[in-house]
């Protein structure tokens, strides 16, 4: 059985396992600010992903969205992107992600967002021979969804 609910501290060395990248410092840091918002997915085994961002009245902004590399390419991205949307009741949300992850792209595309824009060269690569990544800035909108 898969569940989704919203994230708490006790979940916090899971997201670090599932990310790498976090701290349990940093996402407490993240978790006690007033407009923070988040969701995790977990499976009988725990957690398997989660996503986080902020949200003030009903406009939103995803920070980060991640599952776990044995998890993907089941759905569980999408689960968890449609229910912040409608778990935090949101008109509209931003997020951005880096133009080479096509994954991602696809999967926003498909939940509605749409392109926004572009910051050139804004992610570093970790390799010093490649050159920098574009992020591309998306946005979803309540009101330009078909039901």
């Amino acid at each position: 059985m898969v569940t989704i609910a919203p994230l708490k501290v006790d979940v916090i060395d899971q997201m670090c396992r599932i990310d790498s990248h976090e701290t349990p410092s940093q996402v407490q840091a993240l978790m006690a600010k007033p407009a923070f918002a988040g969701l995790g997915i977990s499976t009988p085994a725990g957690l398997v992903g989660f996503i986080y961002g902020w949200v003030v009245e009903n406009q939103g902004e995803i920070v980060q969205i991640t599952i776990a590399q044995d998890s993907r390419r089941q759905g569980y991205g999408q689960a968890l992107l449609t229910s912040f949307l409608a778990e935090y009741n949101l008109q509209t949300c931003w997020l951005e992600l880096r133009a080479d992850n096509n994954a991602a792209f696809s999967l926003y595309r498909r939940i509605g967002f749409v392109e926004d824009g572009q910051r050139k060269g804004y992610y570093q690569s970790a390799r010093n021979d490649l050159p920098p990544t574009s992020a591309i800035l998306m946005q979803w909108s309540l009101d330009a969804q078909e039901y």
